[in-house]
Order: structure tokens, then C-alpha cells, then sequence
């Protein structure tokens, strides 16, 4: 059998992880998300990219139809405040000015 990319990545993940879930005494091995996500973490880039690419072609379809659909519907409120407003729109620069006047605040 030949090897796929997604295989080769996840043999990489599985790897990089030292976790044998092909090993019947381990196969119920489970790792804390803190634990997974540090570990992931700590893979070159190119591999967290083949990775975070095969996380998101799992995503079913249908959800992010219902996520796509959302976004539209945020996009389509936020642009009738901004026509029902325009004086409360602001800038790029402005908007980073805020961000920062908050975080000196807090």
C-alpha cells in the first residue's frame, strides 16, 4: 500500500507525540488538550500546517455550511450598522489605538 500524504502526517503526529495507537495496550491512551496542544506545538511548521490541513478537510461539510452561513449573517448585521451609522465607523489605526488604550487600562 502506498503512502498518502495525510498518512505521512499523521505517522508524524503519532511520532512526535510517542504514542503507539496501533499497540492494542495503548490504544486507550488519552492525552489532556493542554498536553496535545503544547506537544503539537513543538512540530516544525510545515508539519503543523499538513496537520491543522487535515484537521480542517475532516470538518464535515455540513457544519461549515451552518459556520459559513453565520459569518455571513455577522457580516451582513455589521455592514447595516455601518450604513445606519457611518460616524461610528472607525479606522484601522483607530481601532489598534483602542485596543491599546484597553489594555493599558486593565
Amino acid at each position: 500500500m502506498a503512502d498518502t500524504g495525510a498518512e505521512k502526517v499523521g505517522d508524524l503526529a503519532v511520532a512526535a507525540l510517542d504514542i503507539d495507537f496501533r499497540h492494542e495496550s495503548r490504544k486507550d491512551a488519552r492525552m489532556s488538550t493542554a498536553a496535545l496542544t503544547q506537544t503539537l506545538f513543538s512540530l516544525p511548521v510545515g508539519e503543523r500546517i499538513a496537520l491543522a490541513d487535515q484537521l480542517y478537510a475532516s470538518v464535515p461539510a455540513e457544519w461549515q455550511k451552518s459556520v459559513d452561513q453565520a459569518w455571513l449573517e455577522e457580516v451582513e448585521r455589521r455592514s447595516a450598522e455601518m450604513d445606519e451609522a457611518p460616524g461610528m465607523i472607525l479606522t484601522h489605526e483607530e481601532f489598534l489605538a483602542g485596543i491599546q488604550f484597553q489594555s493599558r487600562k486593565a
